[in-house]
């Protein structure tokens, strides 16, 4: 079995588990906003990608130095984290920060 990213999450073998990040609308041909994908995962009972919060750019980075200072971290659990995804609450757009720590020990 090929497992995501080497399985650095350390799942047993066999075990899987689903996380919704976005949800597209097939009536609409667009994303869902993400307080909606939130809105809709709970009330489904499916696990979603977990968000740290909502915050507008200008008011936490300044720069991509910024941007990557933050990325790097650790989860809940305490492991170091790869990185951090920011999206727009308006449509969904997204992009990752990848912190250079992640990079040197995990990037080709």
């Amino acid at each position: 079995m090929v497992t995501i990213n080497g399985n650095r999450h350390g799942y047993e073998k066999g075990q899987h588990e689903f996380f919704v990040y976005t949800i597209w609308d097939i009536d609409r041909q667009e994303r869902f906003p993400p307080g909606l994908t939130e809105e809709w995962a709970k009330s489904l009972g499916i696990l979603q990608v977990p968000v740290l919060g909502y915050v507008k750019l200008p008011d936490i980075a300044s720069s991509n130095e910024d941007l990557l200072e933050r990325a790097k971290g650790r989860h809940a659990d305490g492991r170091k984290r790869e990185g951090l995804v920011y999206k727009a609450v308006n449509d969904g757009r997204s992009f990752k920060v990848i912190a250079n720590d992640y990079l040197l020990k995990h990037g080709e």
